[in-house]
């Protein structure tokens, strides 16, 4: 029997992101050189490396799969279609995920600082 994933306030969370991206970097030079893509608005866009939906990056207690407390990745359909766990452990740097516990500002965590949020995506890979 699988063990179902409780949050920690003990709910049962199912949430996932639409993030489609493309190979084509950001307008903004200092963006860019982070390694953001753009939006992809079109199918024909999309691209095998690049998310297009991921589990939900909002704090690192939020993150649906860890170890020991540890980031053990996340569920991420690529543009091509194919689903796989990504491991990329760039993507879980802790600067990137700020403070844990019930202590921190919205502008901390990836849910509510876009720089880190789009950090993170550019860095996950299949």
């Amino acid at each position: 029997v699988p063990w179902p994933m409780y949050a920690v306030d003990g709910q049962v969370n199912m949430t996932y992101m639409y993030l489609p991206r493309t190979d084509l970097p950001v307008k903004d030079p200092s963006e860019a050189n982070l390694g953001w893509t753009q939006v992809a608005r079109k199918q024909t866009e999309l691209r095998a490396e690049r998310t297009l939906v991921t589990d939900l990056i909002f704090t690192w207690d939020t993150l649906a799969h860890k170890y020991a407390k540890n980031a053990a990745g996340l569920n991420v359909l690529w543009g091509d279609g194919h689903a796989k766990f990504s491991t990329t452990k760039a993507a879980f740097d802790l600067k990137l995920w700020g403070p844990t516990g019930n202590q921190w500002a919205a502008n901390e965590v990836p849910g509510g600082n876009s720089k880190n949020f789009n950090t993170i995506v550019s860095l996950l890979r299949p």
